[in-house]
């Protein structure tokens, strides 16, 4: 079932995001696009492990649709760092553990602008896994990922609230959270049992609007 809910999901990603792409009132209109800079502070549920002290990188592109004065789209390309830390003990340091997982994340926002130029967003984003790495004790290790593969595809829901620093520099908190596990555990509160994992991210970014790249025609 998971597998079937995955491959709808994928498909209805890449179908929301041609249907608005390819809508008369977003090509006649001139888009914006930008670069992105910041961070994600993640956890993941399921791997008993609390906290978001996981930091990674969030950095990519984005264009910004607009629909009406109010209504715009935003669609972003980004290297997403994920995963998970355990507290660090210095009186315990064998029981330092890091999950990584990277991602190429391609989010999908619908963003309301309200009259103060603030605008809150919500969507999703579908992810392709790079790579994973697992540390115990500061200690990189191979068995981990190999006794719980993780799926090559993540889906998360997001929100997001963005304010303009300038005409340009806008800075943007984003919360998501993944709508399928991504991976099971097959331990969980030291007993065998399996238990879905599922990503969840804070993401503090800083973005820089270029000025309009195109104007598309019907």
């Amino acid at each position: 079932m998971n597998d079937t809910i995955k491959k709808m999901l994928l498909k209805l990603f890449a179908l929301s995001v041609l249907l608005v792409l390819l809508s008369p009132s977003v090509l006649a209109q001139t888009f914006k696009a930008g670069l992105i800079a910041g961070a994600n502070f993640t956890q993941i549920d399921g791997d008993d492990n609390s906290g978001y002290r996981k930091i990674g990188l969030n950095t990519g592109i984005f264009a910004e649709l607009p629909w009406s004065e109010r209504w715009s789209t935003t669609i972003e390309i980004l290297y997403a760092q994920r995963g998970s830390a355990s507290a660090f003990n210095a009186n315990r340091y064998a029981d330092d553990f890091k999950l990584v997982l990277d991602y190429v994340e391609i989010p999908f926002i619908v963003k309301y602008h309200d009259v103060n130029r603030m605008n809150f967003g919500a969507g999703l984003s579908a992810a392709r896994l790079l790579r994973t790495k697992q540390f115990n004790g500061g200690i990189e290790s191979d068995t981990y990922f190999t006794q719980n593969p993780p799926n090559k595809w993540d889906f998360s829901g997001l929100i997001e609230i963005q304010y303009p620093l300038s005409t340009r520099f806008l800075v943007n908190l984003r919360m998501a959270y993944s709508i399928v596990s991504f991976q099971k555990n097959i331990f969980s509160n030291n007993q065998q049992r399996i238990v879905g994992q599922y990503h969840k991210t804070i993401a503090l970014r800083f973005l820089y609007k270029l000025s309009g790249i195109t104007e598309k025609h019907h």
